[in-house]
């Protein structure tokens, strides 16, 4: 799908999935991939890819599986920070 744009992006998202979930495009990569997408010409490159294959413009988003119930019951900070960045939401983890 991006072959053709960044040899950088293309090889960072190899062997990829991407899931829509309405407006947005969830991507399951690993996290190389989406440093790659704080880069605004590089999201742009990946948005102009995606509309080609598509014909849709996407907004995009990581993927991260559903938590099991019990897990996020254990930690209900940890599912709102899920939430937070599936709905593209800039968070920041303080330790």
């Amino acid at each position: 799908m991006i072959r053709g744009t960044t040899k950088s992006v293309a090889m960072a998202f190899d062997g990829s999935a991407a899931y829509t979930s309405g407006e947005y495009l969830l991507i399951e990569a690993p996290e190389i991939a989406f440093e790659l997408l704080k880069k605004a010409e590089q999201r742009q490159r990946m948005r102009e890819a995606v509309f080609q294959v598509t014909g849709r413009a996407y907004k995009l988003g990581p993927y991260r599986p559903p938590a099991s119930k019990e897990s996020a019951a254990a930690d209900p900070l940890e599912d709102l920070l899920r939430r937070a960045e599936e709905a593209g939401i800039p968070t920041q983890v303080e330790e």
